[in-house]
């Protein structure tokens, strides 16, 4: 059973807040309370995710997700809060959780892509950077 996406964020936000020094929140900023803020912007269900077993032979694809995430800066210019955030992501790019592998995959979105997810959101424009976060099943 695939596990929910409230669990892997929550996996998430418990993982980078034990290693970086900024708070860190799960959610839509809120300027009142300066961190890093992992919002989930979109999730894509997958056919093709793999499942990985002890035994090579027996590896296949399974049904699985993958789900956009933006790190965000609060307050919008919060450099060091980011650039902790940008660190975390650069030096633990696999998590592991029970029986799952969760991969964290920066993305570069364009500056207008950028801009319709802020503008979208209702959040002013401010310090961030994308990532994807696929789940890989282990047995």
């Amino acid at each position: 059973m695939q596990p929910s996406i409230v669990s892997v964020l929550d996996s998430i936000h418990a993982e980078v807040d034990s290693r970086i020094e900024a708070e860190v929140f799960l959610g839509a900023p809120d300027d009142t309370s300066p961190g890093v803020y992992i919002v989930p912007i979109q999730y894509i269900e997958s056919h093709t995710h793999h499942i990985v077993s002890s035994n090579r032979s027996d590896d296949r694809s399974a049904p699985g997700y993958t789900i956009t995430c933006m790190m965000v800066a609060c307050p919008a210019n919060n450099y060091a809060a980011i650039d902790s955030g940008i660190k975390y992501l650069h030096d633990h790019p696999v998590l592991e959780a029970g029986n799952e592998t969760i991969r964290l995959t920066p993305s570069f979105p364009s500056l207008d892509e950028l801009t319709q997810i802020f503008v979208s959101a209702g959040i002013s424009l401010r310090l961030s950077v994308m990532f994807e976060v696929r789940v890989i099943r282990k047995e």
